[in-house]
């Protein structure tokens, strides 16, 4: 647990960030989002949300690279929160 904290002030102090789960799909996708700015504002667009964060996906069959796009196995309401059409990812039953 030591070290993982040490690994996560490195990354901030180097400005890569951290990456977080945020959760997962009936497909068993998980979502994540990295923070690279801690900052915000109530009254930040959608652009300085994108430049702030980066949101990724870790696909259920093993897959993470941009080739390994699946629409079919992308529920639609976590694709809107992956291109940022939506703020907050999925909760609950929603996702």
């Amino acid at each position: 647990r030591r070290a993982m904290s040490v690994w996560n002030a490195l990354r901030r102090a180097l400005g890569m960030g951290i990456r977080e789960r945020v959760g997962s799909d009936h497909f068993g996708n998980i979502y994540y989002v990295v923070r690279k700015r801690e900052d915000s504002d109530s009254r930040e667009s959608w652009h300085d949300r994108r430049k702030r964060e980066e949101r990724h996906v870790d696909w259920a069959d093993g897959g993470s690279r941009v080739g390994d796009y699946n629409p079919s196995k992308l529920p639609p309401e976590w694709a809107s929160w992956l291109n940022f059409r939506r703020l907050d990812p999925p909760a609950g039953a929603e996702g």
